[in-house]
């Protein structure tokens, strides 16, 4: 049963709290399960993906600007918004009990990938971050060494067990890439069969994969390039300040890599016996086999 909206704390039918969350992980498909389900008559999803509003107590206006997100809502069953910030221990602590107390018969839906796939995937996201404290610029297995972020939000069995222990192991739906990827229409269908809505629904762009690049350029900047090599650089370069000077050099020199040809073996051998130990715990948690995870594959 999901979560009446005039019973959760503080909620109208309005300005709803949801009582869907999509939780992650990062990099395993959630973005586009999230806009498959707002294209369902009796699903209305929050217009900006990764709010990430329970990561940390909020004030009343940005409860409201939260609420907000939901609008306009027209009394769809189903009410979910999308934060892969939810599951990223230890970045984030105490989320589930957060949930817990503004809607506690909430459902969640927990996509999962290839564990050595996905901290992969989840590098070449920080390379081409432009967020403070982005930019990737250690080799692959060194951030990996040095950042425990790429292997912790892999190990799904920490991140699962505070909300099967606030929740109840009925209110997850698990999910993997690999059998949404295989069997989209199905997957898509399941999840709207155990959301209790009309599960014959069948969207437009079902089989289309979102956030997927295989060329990272977005911190080379070619104009950035040409403006260095140039006469009028060189006229007014003696008036930029230092700092903004070394920020353009960084930016321009930034070179595009080609995740598809860039070595990972290194890497894949550093995450290996880490993400196998990940996986017996996910196996004695879940009860199932995730065999096919312990060997490698391609690129993300």
């Amino acid at each position: 049963m999901l979560c009446n909206l005039r019973s959760c704390a503080g909620s109208s039918t309005q300005t709803p709290w949801p009582n869907l969350f999509l939780l992650g992980a990062m990099k395993s498909g959630t973005t586009t399960l999230h806009e498959l389900l707002a294209t369902h008559p009796d699903v209305v999803m929050s217009g900006d993906k990764e709010p990430a509003f329970f990561t940390e107590d909020r004030s009343a206006a940005e409860t409201e600007r939260y609420r907000a997100l939901f609008e306009p809502y027209g009394g769809e069953r189903v009410v979910g918004e999308s934060s892969t910030h939810y599951t990223k221990l230890p970045t984030h602590e105490g989320v589930p009990e957060r949930l817990g107390r503004a809607c506690p018969e909430a459902r969640f839906v927990y996509m999962m990938r290839d564990p050595v796939e996905r901290a992969i995937s989840h590098y070449w996201h920080q390379y081409r971050s432009k967020q403070p404290g982005g930019g990737e610029r250690r080799p692959m297995r060194e951030a990996f060494e040095r950042d425990e972020r790429y292997t912790a939000y892999g190990d799904y069995a920490r991140q699962l067990r505070p909300y099967f222990e606030a929740f109840g192991r009925e209110s997850v739906l698990i999910l993997t890439l690999d059998e949404f990827s295989a069997e989209p229409l199905a997957t898509y269908q399941a999840v709207l069969g155990w959301l209790g809505v009309d599960p014959d629904h069948t969207p437009p762009g079902l089989g289309e994969r979102r956030n997927a690049t295989a060329t990272q350029t977005a911190r080379k900047r070619r104009w950035l390039a040409r403006l260095r090599r140039s006469p009028l650089w060189e006229a007014v370069r003696g008036g930029v300040p230092a700092p903004v000077r070394r920020f353009g050099a960084r930016l321009s020199e930034h070179r595009a890599i080609d995740t598809k040809t860039y070595p990972t073996e290194e890497a894949r051998a550093y995450l290996r016996p880490i993400v196998n130990r990940q996986l017996d715990d996910l196996e004695s948690l879940l009860g199932h086999d995730f065999s096919c995870w312990r060997s490698g594959g391609d690129d993300a």
